[in-house]
């Protein structure tokens, strides 16, 4: 029994890891001329994401195929099921994602107001609509809605196992001991504000290494700072997606937001 529920875990891993890794790949398969399996990543993925090419990130000048904020929720999410697994973190009731919500909630909504709201009917938006958000707002907002979601369902689909969190933690005591340093004296590293503090800081390390790739490989679309922090609105064409990935969208309009055919 304990080797099925081992198996079952291992393989949900495996599914999410892999879901989670192809919208990165994509470009990098671009880049290397491997336009065919970039193109299916790309189409499968555009029934998830906008693919806007202003609110990426990018790497060797192609975006990923997920948006910042989607990118954001999704690491999120994987990462926040593996520290549980390894005891890390626990499991938290379904109600409690409301509040990892408010951030993705604020940031995403307002900005979604104020966009409608100056949108053109040729697809147009205004220099100045009140409120854009920015790259680094919805990868660490995105990145804190997917924790919680992942706190509130993995727990739900994975089977715990003890074994591996008791294995953890005899590995930190006996660490602080061989240190000697009172195992004692770190008890505040069980508080979840800290372990929360803890998570955030790793979300933004990731966040800041892909900005920073970023900027290492391409030279036609760099990111707008160090954290590509600076707002950027689509002016002239609202509804074009994929600009600087595979089978950008050629027309102006929300009839041609998935530019299907070019997938066949």
């Amino acid at each position: 029994m304990k080797k099925h529920i081992k198996t079952l875990d291992f393989w949900f891993f495996v599914v999410v890891g892999t879901f989670v890794l192809l919208p990165i790949l994509a470009p990098i398969l671009s880049t290397i001329g491997l336009h065919g399996p970039a193109k299916i990543i790309y189409f499968i993925y555009s029934f998830t994401c906008h693919q806007f090419h202003s609110r990426s990130i990018h790497i060797f000048d192609s975006q990923f195929a997920w948006c910042a904020r989607d990118t954001g929720i999704w690491i999120g999410f994987f990462l926040g099921a593996i520290l549980y697994k390894l005891g890390f973190v626990k499991a938290i009731k379904i109600y409690f994602i409301l509040i990892f919500m408010i951030p993705i909630g604020l940031d995403g909504g307002i900005q979604s107001i104020f966009t409608f709201l100056n949108l053109g009917a040729d697809g147009s938006l205004a220099t100045d609509i009140g409120y854009v958000s920015n790259n680094l707002t919805r990868f660490m907002t995105g990145s804190f809605f997917g924790l919680g979601l992942s706190l509130a369902l993995v727990p739900q689909i994975l089977h715990q196992n003890l074994e591996i969190k008791s294995e953890v933690k005899t590995k930190l005591k006996t660490f602080f001991q061989k240190s000697h340093i009172k195992y004692q004296n770190f008890s505040f590293i069980h508080s979840s504000i800290v372990k929360l503090f803890i998570v955030v800081i790793l979300f933004f390390t990731i966040y800041f290494s892909f900005v920073h790739f970023w900027d290492l490989t391409s030279s036609k679309y760099q990111p707008t700072n160090e954290l590509d922090s600076i707002p950027k609105i689509q002016e002239n064409n609202f509804f074009e997606r994929r600009r600087n990935g595979e089978c950008p969208t050629q027309g102006d309009t929300i009839k041609e937001l998935f530019a299907l055919d070019c997938f066949f």
